[in-house]
């Protein structure tokens, strides 16, 4: 394969599915129904020989990166592809384990996941770049919230967390750390207040008195349940960015000497 890549007589990208065993089997099987093509192995009694093009599958567009392998309109029988993720939804109900149960949907995830183009259109090229831009983010930011789940966007689910930090029970610099933390909980809905003009202290107070889920609208300057609203944040997101904040806070507090620039370059970009 690699030969005739290098050679240009055909194109491939190499990749290797994650797990080992059945599970391994089973994705490669799933690729397989989805391509229309077959799963080749030692057992399935071919000699290199006997394969043909279409035992390989066919796809319109396949898009490979570093952890995900994307297929569009996979030449696959769609049919079979139902009569799959129905007798799956079937063994997920009588999973006996949540391994089981976990491998169970992944698959189904592969399955059923669908897949749409987005096209982005525009007058001049700068205005075409700026909305393909704006495009490439939600795509991304909508990927995030479908693998990891979405919660109340606006630092409402982290003004959500604080009541949990509050409650733990410590003496000491430790006390004093669990303070800081429930503090700086409330600084994005604080910042979010802050550029839309108004008091940030006000729009904290007024969002914890009115429950879990309540945030600031900015756009209307009220105070709203932001699911209603549908102002959502991905969790996988929020997760990264509080354990990158630990890790920077953490690093600062425990090194000896810091540079300070009194006049710092200003950055120029948006």
């Amino acid at each position: 394969l690699l030969a005739n890549h290098q050679r240009q007589v055909l194109q491939y990208g190499g990749v290797t599915l994650k797990g080992v065993g059945d599970p391994l089997r089973a994705a490669l099987d799933d690729l397989a129904l989805i391509t229309g093509g077959r799963f080749l192995y030692k057992g399935a009694g071919m000699s290199p020989s006997e394969i043909t093009l279409r035992d390989l599958g066919q796809a319109e567009r396949v898009e490979v990166d570093e952890d995900y392998v994307t297929i569009f309109q996979g030449a696959g029988d769609r049919k079979a592809v139902r009569q799959r993720v129905i007798g799956l939804r079937a063994a997920l109900a009588e999973a006996k384990t949540a391994e089981e149960a976990d491998e169970i949907r992944e698959r189904l995830g592969r399955l059923s996941g669908g897949i749409a183009i987005l096209k982005v259109g525009a007058v001049t090229d700068k205005d075409r770049a700026r909305r393909r831009e704006q495009a490439e983010h939600a795509v991304k930011a909508v990927a995030s919230a479908w693998r990891s789940g979405v919660v109340p966007g606006g630092g409402a689910a982290y003004l959500d967390c604080i009541p949990a930090v509050e409650a733990v029970k410590a003496e000491g610099d430790v006390a004093i750390g669990v303070s800081v933390v429930a503090r700086a909980l409330e600084a994005p809905m604080r910042q979010i207040a802050l550029n839309a003009g108004l008091e940030p202290s006000v729009i904290v107070a007024r969002a914890r008195a009115r429950g879990r889920g309540y945030g600031l609208d900015a756009r209307r300057e009220e105070v709203v349940d932001m699911r209603d609203a549908g102002i959502m944040d991905s969790a996988r997101v929020l997760q990264v960015a509080l354990e990158s904040a630990a890790s920077g806070a953490g690093m600062v507090l425990t090194t000896e000497a810091i540079v300070h620039h009194r006049k710092p370059e200003l950055s120029v970009e948006p």
